[in-house]
């Protein structure tokens, strides 16, 4: 929960602290009342167990608070060094068990980035226009600094993809917060970055709208056509079409090109915005390719890109995986959900005008093969939806709608419109960084500090020591609260937690009582009785199995003896002088250490995200 008194159960704010009821068990699971404190009992029991106060003691079997893990595995605990003593002989064998496992995981993940770097393997295989995670508030003054701080931010968003974390933490931002706030936004990606400034961009600089005009002659009753301009944030429902739909209206088609016309004549960003953008002219150059590529796509004959669309979303995986996606949704929005892989337009049936305009800034070239100078074609892949990008739960909040083409449409124009309030204060700043994650420094203004850090899922794709070593020095250490978040997506493919959840949904016999349990958690048969494994991993425990992990990739590129030795968790987690929030207790400020997943399906998550916050080690 990311929120200060959230309900665990049904995400309300508690209305007063002395309302909310606390599991008497870890202390960290909050509830508005009882129903939803009963209700949660079976879906918290995970949680609970990783985050407990009270833990049985391994040496004296004594349920206690305050109990030491054992260092080398954390899979024991004990009282003291006695009861430690006293309990070795039966658990040295788990406890070496653990320690080769992590050694030999770190082995792997050793081998792994050797390889990518010896082949010179960077970015990913393709161009993400839209999140692969629901947008966060990186940063949700309210749990860090607080709401009456009064001092400059400034973010990192290293890997950055879309904007929608920059719009979802402006729209957040409290109306109080009059102080500058500075996004400096990298991407290794021409394709995706240039993306991310043009929707930018696009709330900066608002549009002008053709609107007759009644002309003061009553003889002759003439109408003349006037243009006005209008700010960002009456852009905004634009925006929100040219960032997801497949098609546009002609005067959305307009606003493009006018748009990339501009950007494409520019001398530079800082003079284009008067200050609020800027960029290397270097990386400015690149992206200018990207939006002139663009321009020439824009007169192209032909419904070439949806024919593209279609060739993806009509071959027998992805057939399957949306069969899959729309049996276990909430009913009401199946009809709505198909219209979106049928059509690829996030407006309701009743909004929809003549959308006579192919979107081709849905197409790129992806970099890690063609460096973005390959020949431009459609690329979202069929697994990745808007709704994906946006946590369901917050979208039915704001409104709630069977369509789910209208409740997301309307939910992010409102986010940008919000934004592009932000952004009319002047107060507003955006720093481009075009380069590899790993070479931000050279390109940040001397004497820039962040307050935030985020890094993505690239832990997945280079080492986390290099990570966190180059991005400690960039933290702002006048700020208690800076932090740098690293994500984790991929982190199960290197152990068997998945598959061993796949198995038991797949053999778990229909009458089984933990299928029973799964129904009265949901309300959702077709979760309940599914055979995929998303159905079932929030219900498992694998914390154990992602420490292990992290142990273990803190020790890639450290010395063979060093990644063999035994070594306590702590002296892994401590690193460098960053430490680890703890985040089996929840203790993240910033992103989720995970996500809960039946109560968000229409966001198609695994359940296996990850996320750590590490932040200074105060003296």
């Amino acid at each position: 929960m990311l929120k200060r008194d959230q309900c665990w159960r049904c995400d309300a704010i508690c209305s007063t602290p002395t309302s909310k009821i606390l599991c008497s068990r870890c202390g960290v699971a909050c509830y508005c009342s009882d129903k939803c404190k009963g209700s949660d009992e079976f879906r918290h029991q995970v949680d609970c167990q990783t985050a407990a106060l009270k833990r049985k003691c391994s040496g004296c079997n004594q349920e206690k608070i305050g109990l030491k893990s054992c260092g080398g595995c954390r899979e024991a605990w004990y009282c003291d060094k006695e009861c430690q003593k006293k309990a070795w002989p039966t658990h040295k064998h788990l406890c070496r068990q653990v320690i080769a496992k992590i050694s030999e995981l770190s082995e792997r993940l050793n081998d792994i980035f050797d390889f990518k770097k010896s082949t010179n393997s960077h970015g990913v295989g393709t161009v993400y226009y839209w999140g692969n995670t629901p947008a966060t508030d990186v940063i949700n003054l309210s749990l860090n600094e607080g709401c009456d701080y009064s001092k400059p931010l400034s973010v990192l968003a290293c890997g950055v993809g879309d904007p929608r974390n920059i719009v979802r933490s402006l729209c957040d931002l409290p109306e109080a917060y009059k102080e500058e706030i500075t996004f400096t936004l990298n991407d290794i990606c021409a394709c995706t970055l240039a993306r991310t400034v043009l929707i930018l961009y696009f709330l900066y600089k608002g549009k002008y709208v053709d609107l007759p005009t009644v002309v003061l002659n009553m003889r002759h009753g003439n109408i003349s056509i006037c243009s006005f301009f209008v700010g960002g944030e009456e852009v905004a429902s634009s925006v929100t079409q040219i960032w997801y739909s497949l098609r546009l209206s002609d005067m959305d088609y307009r606003l493009v090109i006018s748009r990339l016309q501009e950007l494409v004549e520019a001398s530079s960003l800082e003079e284009l915005t008067e200050g609020t953008m800027n960029m290397n002219q270097g990386h400015f150059q690149r992206l200018v390719e990207v939006w002139r590529t663009w321009l020439d796509l824009s007169s192209r004959q032909g419904d070439w890109i949806t024919e593209a669309r279609n060739k993806r979303f009509t071959s027998f995986d992805a057939q399957e995986g949306m069969d899959l996606y729309l049996k276990e949704i909430p009913k009401k929005h199946k009809e709505s959900a198909s219209d979106w892989f049928a059509n690829g337009l996030l407006l309701p049936k009743e909004s929809r005008k003549e959308l006579s305009r192919e979107n081709f800034t849905l197409t790129g070239s992806d970099f890690q093969l063609s460096r973005n100078r390959g020949a431009f074609s459609y690329l979202i892949q069929s697994s990745v939806l808007p709704f994906v990008g946006w946590d369901y739960n917050e979208v039915r909040q704001w409104g709630q709608f069977v369509s789910l083409l209208k409740m997301y449409s309307e939910y992010v124009t409102h986010v940008l419109k919000k934004s592009a309030l932000k952004l009319a204060t002047g107060l507003v700043k955006f720093h481009f960084l075009l380069c590899n994650c790993m070479e931000i420094v050279r390109f940040v203004p001397q004497g820039r500090r962040f307050d935030r850090v985020t890094t993505s899922n690239i832990a997945d794709f280079v080492p986390l020591p290099s990570i966190l070593d180059a991005y400690k020095p960039l933290l702002n250490l006048r700020n208690p609260s800076s932090v740098i978040v690293t994500e984790f997506l991929n982190w199960v493919m290197l152990t068997d937690a998945r598959e061993e959840v796949r198995v038991r949904a797949h053999f778990m016999p229909k009458g089984d009582s933990f299928r029973q349990k799964v129904l009265e958690d949901t309300k959702n048969t077709a979760v309940a009785y599914s055979r995929a494994f998303q159905s079932f991993v929030e219900y498992h425990d694998h914390s154990g199995r992602f420490i292990q992990f992290l142990r273990a990739a803190l020790l890639v590129n450290k010395p063979q003896d060093e990644r063999t030795r035994r070594r306590t968790w702590k002296s892994v987690a401590d690193h460098n002088g960053l430490i680890a929030r703890d985040f089996l207790r929840c203790q993240n400020r910033v992103f989720p250490a995970k996500w809960m997943l039946n109560c968000r399906r229409v966001s198609l998550l695994n359940g296996f995200e990850r996320a750590v916050e590490w932040v200074i080690q105060q003296s």
